[in-house]
This record gives structure tokens, C-alpha cells and sequence, in this order.
């Protein structure tokens, strides 16, 4: 009954305060559970919430993974109409030919010059596209997915809104500054020859990625999958035992190649 009552003065809320039909009674009950649950042993306080913080806390975490719109196409005036309408060309590479926006967010052919859309999309325009995170691209590597994620803000990052909005134990996770990693696929996207993966940073995070998320990934589905795939690899450390074994069976291919 408790949960019923929160539920039901939850779901009465304006309907311009966050797109709820995206988030089900599963989710809201978990976020309600997790504001009133009792402080952990040697962790930070972890306050009681008020619906209406409930209600920031839910806009936080599921408003932009419910309007979070990838396409992905290999059709140069498919992408170039989608640009046309406001989604955000990411990596749209076609032979001699570039799509891109006024964030440029290509490294291929005319745009080689730039740096790894990696690099750029975390270091300099991060959650640049949080209020409209609606991206086109034409493949599925670490490298433009990573990109997206940091466009639509939905990675750790030392000026992260979401960590803010987190339990002090949690703000550290949340608070990562990952230009290493982004540093570290650009390498092994433009000049992987010869390098040693797991000694780089995040190599093992990196191959881990690769493995789950980026192998055969072709659609929008893959997509998704590999956005969220960044978050929970870099968030949750129950994926620490894959990316132990994707150590594990790197190193092993590695000493079996040399």
C-alpha cells in the first residue's frame, strides 16, 4: 500500500515533468526503495527523498535513455536528410565524402586531419547533445559509440550532472575523468599495429567492450546496447569478473602470437 500511494501521487505529476510512459513501476519503485533505504556502513549519507526529489532523481536517470535516438544507415542522403533535421552525424564517413555538423564530429577523409571523435566529444563537448540526444551513424566501434555517449552526457565525466544528483559514495564512480580511455581508442582506432592493448589505459575495459558490444554490432539495437555497454563496464562492479577474463584471454592470444 505504502508503494501504491507513492506510485500513484508519482504518476499524477504534470505530464511536461519527464516522460513517464518510459519508465515502469519496476524502475519507480527501485528509485523509491533507494531513497529511503538506511545509510551503508562506512558510506556517506544517503538521505530520505521527497517525492518531488524522487521526481528530479527519475528525470535524471530516464529522460534522456527514453529519448536517446540512434539511426544507424549506410545511405549518404539518408544521413544527410537526418542531419537536415536535427540529428547529430557521428562519424558518417561515405568514400570521399563526409556528413558532419557544427561539432564535426568526423575524422575520416577531408576531416583527417581532427582528432578522434573520441577524444573530442569527451574533452571538449560533453553532454553537448543531453537536451537532444539524437545521433546518425553509418557503423558500430568504441570509437563512435563512445562518442555518443558522451554527447548525450551519459558517461562519468568530472563535470557530470548526474553524479551531482548522486550519493557521495557514488559521485567518485560517476566523477571519473575518462580522457584516457577516449585516448586510448583513438590509438587502437587510427594505429593499433604493434600495441600492446591491456598496457594502455583502460585496455582491458576497451577489449572487454569490444567483445560484447562491438563484434558483428550493426544495428540500432546494437547500438543501444553498445551505448549502455560503456556505462555499465565503467559504473558497475559486477563487470569486473568479464573484464577479468577478457584480460585473461587477451594476454594468453598475445604470448601465443609472439
Amino acid at each position: 500500500m505504502w508503494f501504491l500511494l507513492f506510485y500513484k501521487e508519482l504518476r499524477q505529476q504534470p505530464p511536461n515533468q519527464v516522460k513517464y510512459s518510459s519508465l515502469g513501476t519496476k524502475e519507480i519503485k527501485q528509485i523509491y526503495l533507494s531513497s529511503i533505504s538506511s545509510k551503508p556502513q562506512g558510506c556517506a549519507e544517503h538521505k530520505k527523498l521527497t517525492p518531488a526529489e524522487v521526481r528530479k532523481e527519475v528525470r535524471l536517470r530516464g529522460i534522456i535513455m527514453a529519448t536517446l535516438k540512434i539511426v544507424v544507415s549506410k545511405n549518404i542522403e539518408t544521413v544527410r536528410a537526418l542531419a537536415a533535421q536535427g540529428y547529430c552525424p557521428v562519424e558518417c564517413s561515405f568514400g570521399g565524402e563526409t556528413v558532419i555538423d557544427e561539432l564535426q564530429l568526423d575524422h575520416h577523409g577531408r576531416m583527417s586531419h581532427l582528432e578522434s571523435v573520441a577524444i573530442r566529444a569527451y574533452r571538449d563537448f560533453f553532454g553537448a547533445r543531453a537536451e537532444d540526444p539524437r545521433f546518425v551513424v553509418n557503423h558500430i566501434d568504441a570509437d563512435c559509440i563512445f562518442a555518443v555517449a558522451s554527447l548525450a552526457g551519459l558517461l562519468p565525466h568530472p563535470q557530470s550532472a548526474y553524479a551531482a544528483t548522486l550519493p557521495a559514495f557514488l559521485q567518485k564512480t560517476w566523477q571519473q575523468d575518462l580522457l584516457p580511455l577516449a585516448e586510448t581508442i583513438a590509438v587502437m582506432d587510427t594505429d593499433p599495429i604493434g600495441r600492446d592493448v591491456l598496457a594502455m589505459p583502460y585496455g582491458a575495459v576497451l577489449i572487454t567492450w569490444n567483445a560484447l558490444f562491438g563484434a558483428n554490432a550493426t544495428d540500432e539495437l546494437s547500438a543501444y546496447a553498445a551505448v549502455e555497454g560503456w556505462r555499465r563496464l565503467l559504473t558497475q562492479p559486477s563487470t569486473k569478473a568479464f573484464i577479468a577474463a577478457a584480460e585473461k584471454a587477451e594476454a594468453e592470444r598475445r604470448a601465443q602470437a609472439l
